[in-house]
């Protein structure tokens, strides 16, 4: 006589253990998946991969570029180049620099920045919607000018000039 109590349990069993063997390793590889992003960083190119926008060398050795996130520095010659971060809202749209150690930025197309350690570090000076999406040309700590595209349009342009670092801007043409 067959016992169909028995076999039934051993093979509800067999199927209960299954089950949990198949339901712990599927979870297994979820978390295993969830955890094994966290090791991940840009490693080509270095240090980064965005379109670079602009260059001002100092001297051989030293200089920055920048891109629409944040600033390159090199300090031998170009051979390795660090990432800086300004702190200030995306899109980095144009750079002045007056010397080594001055340089003026226009971030996020309205908001005008400075340095005056070389791009190392940057602080607010002004925003305004009259200097939007310029061209800065610091010749001074001072005295600079942001040439201004109105309307998108090649024959609608404003100059404003600042004699006050940054901090105020008068249409000069």
């Amino acid at each position: 006589m067959v016992n169909t109590g028995k076999n039934c349990k051993t093979l509800m069993l067999s199927k209960m253990k299954k089950i949990l063997f198949f339901s712990f390793a599927l979870h297994l590889l979820i978390i295993a998946d969830l955890y094994s992003q966290s090791g991940w960083f840009w490693q080509n190119p270095l240090p980064q991969g965005n379109n670079l926008y602009g260059l001002k060398m100092f001297n051989a050795n030293t200089g920055i570029c920048f891109n629409s996130d944040n600033i390159l520095r090199t300090e031998n010659g170009g051979q390795d180049w660090r990432i800086i971060y300004t702190g200030f809202p995306t899109f980095n749209k144009s750079v002045s620099m007056v010397d080594n150690d001055i340089g003026y930025m226009l971030v996020d197309s309205v908001t005008l920045i400075k340095t005056i350690n070389g791009g190392i570090s940057w602080n607010f000076v002004y925003s305004g919607s009259n200097i939007k999406n310029s061209t800065l040309y610091f010749f001074s700590n001072s005295t600079g000018f942001a040439f201004r595209k109105l309307n998108n349009s090649l024959y609608s342009n404003a100059i404003l000039k600042t004699t006050r670092g940054g901090t105020n801007w008068i249409t000069v043409y």
